[in-house]
């Protein structure tokens, strides 16, 4: 009964309070969206919505346009500052990669035929 005492109270903290955890990250293309074909590669600089990945724990989220889905991590590779990850994203939109580096806080991210240079910061 302790058990399920602590349970519950744990689920009744908003989830805004709980901190970020160590290696947590939100990133975004701000400058520019890179689309890509087996054909080449297009950058759209001018008029584009902005698209965001982020890492929560073992779970990677990308949001794009008016819909976010997200996917427990099933790679997670580190190699000095650079961190290689991989989720299957809710929904059946496919599978997501990021490559982060947490010195320069930048990431790439390979989604659908979305190639995506992004700028990163901490997780709120």
């Amino acid at each position: 009964m302790r058990h399920l005492v602590i349970s519950l109270a744990a689920l009744a903290v908003p989830a805004a309070a709980v901190a970020a955890g160590p290696g947590d990250f939100t990133c975004a293309n701000r400058q520019a969206q890179i689309s890509c074909n087996g054909a080449a590669c297009e950058v759209e600089t001018a008029s584009f919505t902005p698209m965001s990945v982020s890492r929560s724990g073992n779970r990677l989220e990308v949001c794009a346009y008016t819909g976010c889905w997200s996917g427990p991590l099933d790679l997670v590779r580190t190699r000095g500052d650079l961190v290689i990850l991989h989720a299957r994203l809710s929904g059946g939109q496919g599978t997501a990669s990021v490559t982060y580096d947490r010195r320069q806080k930048i990431a790439t991210m390979l989604w659908g035929n979305f190639a995506q240079a992004m700028s990163c910061g901490e997780a709120p």
